[in-house]
């Protein structure tokens, strides 16, 4: 018989159901508030940043549950920014016409790999399939051979100078330097006509709050536990059962599908796509905004890169020529945050167990930083263990446990975990599940900060 009470199953309700609140009004923000508040040309910056948003969403899935520091996501931004740009052209120039810059530029030639873009539902599906082979290519060849860290951040960032340095180069096919502009069309609605603009922006929106439903979906799934197991102990996950490269492919694929999203929609909305919009530095903007917002949050990556766009254009406006300085102190400052610092840190004063006249441990003094990887070294028998259980409440004792200010040692171990004070235990634990017959090595785990 359950126990569980009406407030309780309320409250677990509401910590289930609540992202998605908030993404509903970040949805009435944008596609009701917006439009009747912002004038044509806010609502039009607004749209980029969006744009910047649903690839920040990926890399959030990328970077902040996968571990993976996706740098080069200008790359997918740009396959589906020139793969949408491409089809606007075709469109423009009619259908056996040339764009405008192959006849300045070129011989007025159309090379062959444009042809297939002058067909809006080859360009839909080119939009979302192109990043996605590109990505299980490059991730395939990544992950299987298990480069990660510095290693994997440092070549997706080359790959984004490569990206960029190959679209300068080829004038005659992308435009080079100037890139794709000028578009006149948008899927048969003329882009000059402001209700038409508006009607590209709210697609933006919308597909910007789809992949935040998509992506909280995905976080609270199976998939998005091994992910996260995946991240903080890929070893383990492999010794469950599970290949970690393929975990980390199918993130890696998402947020790059996302990214070519976003990239798609910023043609049409800021009118040109370049090299200069999915190179290195652009790259490193989208790391900025994910970053700020909190790479680890849902709603975080967006609000971040919504916030940075923003931040661009007021401080590109107000300070021309010092306003890149104002984003490295933000990113500096966001690089040391409080809690990295130790804002939240375990700090044990005085701390003693006594078993009946035998002192376990005896005025122990620990401080144990939020993030940081601590060592608990000494024979068997010094009382390692005992600490960790009066510290996690499976034995009594005295002195001074605190975390977040509240007294762990005056809780039960529940309360503790909900605190956001957890443990392991050192023997592994199997059960029968329903998911399937026979017996699976499961892992238990809160939602807590170690």
């Amino acid at each position: 018989m359950s126990t569980t009470t009406a407030p309780g199953r309320s409250a677990t309700l509401l910590r289930t159901y609540a992202p998605l609140l908030a993404i509903a009004v970040l949805a009435v923000l944008l596609l009701v508030v917006a439009p009747a508040t912002l004038s044509a040309f806010r609502l039009n910056s607004l749209g980029k940043y969006i744009c910047w948003a649903i690839a920040a969403v990926g890399i959030g899935l990328a970077w902040g549950r996968g571990g993976m520091l996706v740098m080069g996501q200008g790359v997918f931004f740009g396959l589906g920014g020139y793969a949408m740009a491409m089809h606007l052209k075709l469109e423009a120039a009619g259908p056996e016409g040339v764009p405008d810059f192959m006849i300045l530029y070129g011989d007025g030639t159309i090379p062959g790999f444009w042809e297939p873009f002058r067909s809006g539902p080859f360009t839909l599906v080119a939009i979302v399939v192109l990043p996605a082979l590109a990505a299980t290519g490059l991730g395939w060849l990544i992950f299987k051979r298990r480069v990660k860290g510095a290693y994997f951040a440092i070549l997706t960032q080359a790959l984004a100078v490569v990206f960029a340095t190959l679209l300068v180069a080829t004038i005659k096919e992308t435009g080079g330097f100037n890139g794709l502009n000028q578009f006149t069309l948008f899927f048969g609605y003329n882009l000059y006509d402001p209700v038409n603009k508006q009607m590209v922006y709210s697609i933006a929106a919308g597909l910007l709050i789809g992949c935040l439903v998509v992506v909280w979906q995905l976080y609270r799934s199976r998939f998005g536990e091994l992910l996260v197991a995946t991240r903080d102990a890929e070893e383990r996950v492999r010794f469950l059962g599970h290949d970690p490269a393929n975990i980390k492919l199918v993130a890696f694929v998402i947020a790059a599908v996302m990214a070519s999203i976003g990239g798609a929609m910023f043609a049409p909305i800021a009118g040109i796509i370049s090299p200069s919009d999915v190179d290195a530095t652009a790259s490193i903007f989208l790391i900025a905004g994910v970053a700020l917002g909190g790479r680890a949050l849902l709603l975080g990556p967006a609000l971040g890169a919504l916030t940075v766009g923003f931040g661009r254009t007021y401080l590109s406006e107000q300070f021309p020529t010092q306003w890149t300085y104002f984003l490295g102190l933000g990113m500096s400052v966001q690089t040391h945050r409080p809690d990295e610092l130790g804002h939240d840190y375990l700090e044990i004063r005085g701390l003693t167990v006594d078993f009946d006249g035998f002192k376990a441990i005896d005025g122990v003094d620990l401080t144990l930083l939020q993030g940081r990887l601590h060592f608990l070294i000494g024979p068997n028998g010094a009382g390692k263990t005992t600490l960790v259980d009066a510290v996690t409440g499976l034995v009594q004792g005295t002195g001074r446990a605190s975390y977040r200010n509240q007294d762990l040692l005056s809780m039960k171990s529940h309360r503790i975990v909900r605190a956001g004070v957890g443990r392991t235990f050192q023997t592994a634990t199997c059960w029968r599940t329903g998911r399937s017959s026979g017996w699976r090595s499961a892992c238990c785990s809160s939602r807590t900060r170690r």
